[in-house]
């Protein structure tokens, strides 16, 4: 069987992945620190705890990705330079990136460089399989360590132990008036890149982003990254700064309803027309006058013809009781009609 080649991943056994060239075991010995004896298996330990430039973080070795990726906050923004590279999800999607930047990076006493694409979307550093072939990574899954020059590396579990995949923040600061309903400008972050399979539908979760500051439920839309609507309300009775790359909301898997039927818009549409042949009662006018602008005109056509024809249920004015099917009864026992019978 002939040898894999320099860049071909080798699986050694059931717990090995070698990614680079293959290495006899048996000429160069793996150097253990001290901190590693008797380590036990931890389960999806996936982050490896590196200085880069002045930063110490905790990077995702992502197998999956081609490519590191940098999140904005650990670059000096000076270091970007632009890039003909263009970052592309497994689905196609393109994602928005700032440039490239080439940073030291060191993990114990092993230093390297590392050459990233910086990008607002993600929030954690992401290592992609071309570091890992660069500098022939072995990961040991059954005890939660990579080797890199003969070292191996304790591999950590997620410090954030809030699981979420996808989340929206906001892009820039603003201020929310007093009592009022506001659209926010956000941007989409995520832990992992989009899979080829990730052709979902996603919306905010109802949360609260400060104190009587909460978000509705909004449907993201597809393949968007950058100035996501989602509408908020401030209930508070003073105005309310947000400030920038302030999470606003998880982000859900969501199915969406597809759209009505034939039959359906039939129905909706015969409505409409005899309510048109009725004229709308000045109180009902006050109602509809009170729904939101942003309501799609063919939706408050179809509320109207809802409300025209159930008119019965409105009490037009205070001597109108309406019409109930409800009945009860008063027992008044042994006691004496004084005002007889009615």
């Amino acid at each position: 069987m002939p040898d894999p080649s320099p860049s071909t991943p080798t699986v050694l056994n059931s717990n090995f992945l070698q990614l680079g060239r293959r290495s006899d075991s048996s000429k160069e010995g793996v150097h253990h620190p001290n901190d590693l004896a008797g380590s036990r298996a931890v389960d999806h330990d996936y982050y490896l705890r590196v200085t880069v430039g002045q930063h110490v973080v905790d990077c995702i070795l992502d197998t999956g990705s081609e490519v590191c990726l940098f999140p904005e906050y650990i670059v000096d923004s000076a270091c970007i330079r632009r890039t003909e590279r263009t970052l592309k999800a497994a689905n196609g999607t393109s994602i928005p990136i700032l440039g490239e930047v080439t940073l030291p990076l060191s993990i114990g006493r092993f230093s390297t460089r590392v050459t990233a694409l910086v990008s607002q979307h993600v929030c954690e550093p992401m290592f992609g399989i071309d570091f890992m072939v660069k500098n022939e990574v072995i990961w040991d899954f059954g005890k939660s360590t990579v080797v890199i020059a003969n070292t191996a590396h304790l591999l950590r579990g997620r410090s954030d132990k809030h699981r979420w995949c996808r989340r929206v923040v906001l892009q820039e600061g603003v201020t929310v008036p007093a009592r009022c309903e506001s659209i926010l400008s956000t941007k989409v972050q995520f832990r992992k890149l989009p899979n080829a399979t990730d052709q979902e539908d996603w919306s905010t979760e109802l949360a609260q982003i400060k104190g009587g500051v909460h978000v509705s439920r909004t449907l993201v839309p597809r393949d968007a990254w950058t100035n996501v609507p989602v509408r908020i309300l401030n209930t508070n009775n003073e105005a309310v700064f947000l400030e920038p790359e302030l999470l606003v909301s998880d982000l859900q898997q969501v199915d969406v309803l597809c759209e009505m039927d034939s039959d359906t818009k039939t129905a909706v549409k015969a409505q409409r027309v005899e309510s048109e042949t009725i004229q709308v009662p000045e109180y009902l006018e006050k109602l509809l006058s009170a729904v939101d602008d942003t309501i799609p005109e063919d939706a408050r056509q179809a509320l109207e013809a809802i409300l025209v024809s159930h008119l019965d249920v409105f009490s037009v004015n205070e001597n109108d009781l309406g019409r109930t099917g409800l009945s009860s009864t008063i027992s008044t026992q042994d006691t004496p009609n004084l005002f007889g019978s009615l």
